[in-house]
């Protein structure tokens, strides 16, 4: 049996709605609150793993496995959103089994298989590098602003 498609079902359940072209739908503003609570919830992982490693080096007094909790601080986003796009899945696939995209197939067990491993590799991935070109924008962009600011307080 042949899933319907998903484009097709929002277009006949959703009646025509009219948007100011410079503002953001609600289902944008939904999907950036979400976005919100997922990297709040990979930072908290991230210092967790840190704290915990500091903390056990210190006790250890090796500075190498402080280290080796230091990788595992920066890998440990990639599980989380894999775990997260697997259980997003099961849920998906129990109580809206028309709308899950096919290429995902049928979930099953607590285990993320290879897709959601590699949506966790490429989401730490894109949020990384997101990250970088924010940071270097902010860096050239404070080049031009900060002589201006100086002659201002002066």
């Amino acid at each position: 049996m042949t899933q319907p498609n998903l484009l097709k079902l929002t277009k006949k359940k959703l009646p025509n709605l009219r948007w100011y072209a410079w503002f953001p739908y609600p289902s944008s503003w939904l999907k950036a609150f979400v976005l919100i609570l997922l990297m709040s919830g990979l930072t908290a992982i991230v210092r967790m793993t840190n704290t915990v490693g500091y903390v056990t080096a210190r006790i250890v007094d090796s500075p190498s496995l402080f280290s080796v909790f230091g990788i595992l601080a920066l890998l440990s986003p990639i599980a989380t959103i894999a775990f997260a796009h697997h259980f997003l899945h099961l849920f998906i696939n129990q109580f809206f089994p028309s709308i899950q995209a096919p290429e995902v197939g049928k979930i099953q067990g607590l285990r993320p298989g290879l897709l959601s491993w590699w949506e966790g590799l490429y989401g730490w991935l894109a949020i990384v590098l997101a990250t970088l070109i924010t940071i270097e924008f902010i860096y050239l962009f404070s080049a031009f602003i900060q002589p201006q600011l100086q002659h201002s307080v002066c």
